[in-house]
């Protein structure tokens, strides 16, 4: 499924081709399915709404959500939307509004929702509220009562998107910040960080392929003549090691995973597009092809694993730290 924002309609794919879809007006704009219900949600910003649809188009409920809704999640196990503001018990019809507080002590609705599916936790992305330099996009943990609210234990200032990875149990944070661009990894049981990897180019969309365990990434850059740049990039999960790059025609502000048959869609506003990627398991590369890291400061190993006594020779600890460290090399000899 494709929203179609200006043309009030969301479009439907299949292995034929795409057909017509059906309306859903006004401005349909974020999609999340339900496969074992057999639903869309559809969050329609032109009345500020949240529309579940059957797989004909048939509307079924409609709740108001707010007209600036962004970022939609739905928690099958509990019943829970996750809509912008508002939460929707998809049981009952009831629905209930969460914010977070910022720097300044206002209130802030999140742009995005993570859903750490081990815990039953939801963690907003929102605005700190804070104007100038310091401001930027963090994530809080979420909650009907704003005062049990507390930091997440993953995610940088600038945030541009994250993710939860439930079979690794990690939380993926892409971050952007005075021109630099990074990707966070925090084992989600210890809150400690496990890599901060440079990315070299803006981040525009990520998404993660449980099957084969490869976290995509779109990115977007100049090369030296100044012109746009736009790649896909994949990385192996239990190394963090890059598998593979591949040069992307058209900007991508969209990505959307399909695990059942291994694929990887690509979404371009610039081009009205939608490409396909065939995405298939790979063994990581046997030379260390990471990134190096955003910072100087070692980094923090997962709690199973021990600190290692015996540092890496410094000419070749970068490379050992990109390629996975402790955790997918085993502790340094010398």
């Amino acid at each position: 499924y494709a929203s179609l924002g200006s043309g009030d309609r969301v479009l439907t794919f299949s292995e034929e081709g795409h057909g017509a879809g059906w309306p859903a007006a006004p401005y349909p704009a974020e999609i999340a399915v339900r496969p074992q219900s057999g639903q869309v949600a559809v969050i329609r910003r032109g009345t500020g709404t949240l529309g579940l649809y059957d797989q004909y188009g048939q509307v079924r409920d409609t709740y108001a959500i707010g007209r600036d809704a962004r970022g939609l999640a739905v928690d099958e196990p509990t019943g829970r939307a996750y809509a912008g503001g508002t939460i929707v018990d998809l049981h009952s019809g009831d629905t209930s509004d969460v914010s977070v507080s910022t720097g300044l002590g206002g209130q802030q609705a999140p742009i995005k929702v993570v859903l750490d599916t081990r815990r039953d936790r939801a963690y907003g992305v929102v605005y700190n509220g804070v104007p100038g330099s310091n401001g930027g996009n963090v994530v809080r943990e979420l909650g009907l009562d704003p005062t049990a609210q507390s930091a997440s234990p993953f995610g940088r200032l600038s945030v541009a998107d994250a993710l939860y990875d439930a079979g690794m149990d990690r939380f993926y944070t892409t971050w952007v910040r005075w021109g630099s661009y990074g990707l966070q990894v925090v084992d989600a049981e210890s809150g400690q960080e496990l890599y901060d990897l440079s990315l070299g180019s803006r981040p525009a969309a990520m998404i993660l392929n449980p099957v084969t365990r490869h976290l995509w990434i779109a990115l977007e850059s100049l090369d030296a003549a100044g012109e746009a740049r736009q790649i896909l990039r994949a990385y192996d999960t239990p190394s963090m090691a890059v598998v593979i790059e591949l040069p992307l025609p058209a900007p991508i502000n969209v990505l959307a995973p399909d695990a059942r048959n291994s694929r990887i869609y690509l979404g371009s506003d610039a081009d009205s597009a939608i490409f396909v990627v065939q995405d298939t398991a790979m063994a990581p590369p046997v030379e260390a092809k990471a990134l190096p890291t955003a910072t100087a400061r070692p980094l923090a190993q997962p709690k199973p694993t021990p600190t290692c006594a015996t540092l890496v020779d410094e000419a070749f600890g970068q490379a050992w730290q990109s390629a996975g460290g402790a955790v997918a090399l085993g502790c340094a000899l010398g």
